[in-house]
């Protein structure tokens, strides 16, 4: 499911919101069925260890760019979104091929990845536009598919600190969007590093425990999308 409707919300995203050009539509597709086809073949090289410890940091380089929209050529904009979906395609993908069950049962499984993949569909396509008014289906993704790392650390319940984090880092989140807005500088792109850079910062370091960095990304994710809604539209097309 997560797979699918990233590559719907890249999709939408990069049509809807970067350039409108014909065949872009095309990229995300293709990159689903090439990391589909790279997990699943004989000899899978989807190096998920790897992957694991590139993903935090990708994630969070990537947000920014959903609003930031007109701060980058479009080029770049157009790789940073097609590798984070190639790179949650492969980490989704290459965890559903080391589970798979015995012969007698891939049926069964493979049925239930195909359910998976519609449900991705149904909820891009009709729950999301009667739920949202923009493409937040995509940046939601980016916090499931980090609730979903097959890594090891997940094993590893929270503490108090990871949670103490958290809630520090979305006080320092408010109260720097407050503070920049204040000052009268929400419409300088450089007001993204405080607002944004020191709660990622503390996003970051909880990257090895699961849960507290997926809720991290959401706030991060709500959180900034909020910052740049009240700056007027100024700094989601900063120039």
């Amino acid at each position: 499911l997560v797979p699918s409707s990233t590559m719907l919300g890249v999709t939408s995203h990069i049509t809807t919101d970067v350039a409108a050009t014909p065949l872009l539509w095309a990229a995300p597709l293709g990159i689903y069925l090439a990391t589909f086809i790279c997990a699943f073949a004989r000899r899978s090289t989807v190096p998920l260890a790897w992957i694991d410890r590139m993903f935090p940091g990708i994630v969070l380089a990537v947000i920014p760019l959903l609003f930031l929209r007109g701060a980058l050529p479009v080029g770049a904009l157009l790789g940073a979104h097609y590798g984070v979906l190639a790179l949650i395609a492969l980490l989704c993908h290459g965890a559903l091929a080391r589970s798979r069950p015995a012969p007698d049962q891939l049926t069964a499984f493979f049925g239930w990845i195909s359910l998976g993949g519609a449900l991705g569909g149904v909820f891009n396509a009709l729950v999301a536009p009667r739920v949202f008014d923009s493409t937040l289906e995509y940046p939601l993704m980016l916090a499931a598919a980090a609730l979903l790392r097959p890594a090891p650390h997940r094993l590893r319940r929270p503490d108090r600190i990871d949670w103490l984090m958290l809630g520090c880092m979305i006080v320092v989140l408010y109260l720097a969007a407050r503070i920049v807005r204040w000052q009268g500088h929400a419409d300088q792109l450089a007001s993204v590093i405080p607002v944004y850079g020191i709660p990622a910062a503390i996003c970051f370091m909880l990257r090895r425990r699961t849960l507290p960095f997926a809720t991290g990304v959401l706030v991060l994710v709500v959180g900034f999308g909020w910052f740049t809604d009240r700056a007027a539209g100024t700094l989601l097309f900063a120039e």
